[in-house]
């Protein structure tokens, strides 16, 4: 189940690269994808799911001031 919500991001990430009108964009966008991808095979070969909830609760960058 995890690997879908990385093709999904993915997927998500190659459309704003198509979006993108600058070039640097489109690569920081199919860099993010590429990103996805190897994230999506790492799990895949491990058998295990990262948790990404755990990740946000201690990042402070991700908390609102």
């Amino acid at each position: 189940m995890e690997i879908t919500v990385h093709k999904h991001l993915i997927e998500q990430c190659v459309m704003m690269a198509c979006a993108s009108k600058a070039d640097r964009d489109k690569a920081l966008w199919l860099t993010m994808a590429q990103s996805w991808g190897r994230l999506a095979d790492q799990v895949e070969r491990s058998g295990t799911v990262p948790d990404h909830k755990a990740l946000f609760q201690t990042d402070r960058r991700y908390h609102r001031a």
